[in-house]
């Protein structure tokens, strides 16, 4: 006797979201301004926007760059889509170094913000954040300086360095 059971088309909702985000994603890196600059700024070719890996994980940070692939954490998605592309720009900064080699003498032993490659990642990205976010910049980078406890000249010095790219 043969049984016939009916199997219902059980599709992970979770993956056609997360390809939904990441086309999202990749079709704004490809038409946004600042993503080319920093490719073009690098010497890397624009073809790099389309190339580069962009994933979701569970993450205790917001983003990371792991050997030239862009991760985001999973919450992001919940942020508006500006928000998102802030993190993406900083990391394709990274994905660029990480290609180039340029990470080779990190110097990692510098504060946060005094490190050359993090440096260059916040400039594109508060670049693109003025083009970009509707959110008040001067209050982003106030932000920042402060969860870093820059103060004074340091902390006036920094904000012009930061801005360097606008």
């Amino acid at each position: 006797m043969i049984k016939i059971v009916a199997k219902t088309n059980n599709v992970d909702n979770s993956i056609i979201d997360n390809m939904k985000f990441l086309a999202q994603i990749r079709t704004a890196l490809l038409n946004d301004s600042v993503a080319k600059e920093i490719c073009n700024d690098n010497g890397m070719g624009e073809w790099f926007l389309t190339a580069v890996p962009i994933r979701f994980e569970e993450l205790p940070v917001s983003a990371k760059t792991q050997e030239g692939s862009i991760v985001l954490n999973s919450k992001l998605k919940k942020f508006p889509f500006p928000t998102q592309m802030r993190y993406v720009i900083h990391e394709l900064v990274h994905a660029i170094q990480h290609a180039l080699d340029k990470n080779k003498d990190s110097d990692n032993q510098k504060e946060y913000l005094d490190r050359s490659d993090e440096l260059e990642a916040f400039q594109y990205q508060i670049k693109f954040d003025v083009e970009n976010n509707d959110e008040d910049i001067e209050e982003y980078i106030e932000g920042l300086l402060d969860h870093h406890d820059l103060d004074g000249s340091k902390k006036k010095e920094k904000r012009k360095e930061l801005l360097d790219k606008v």
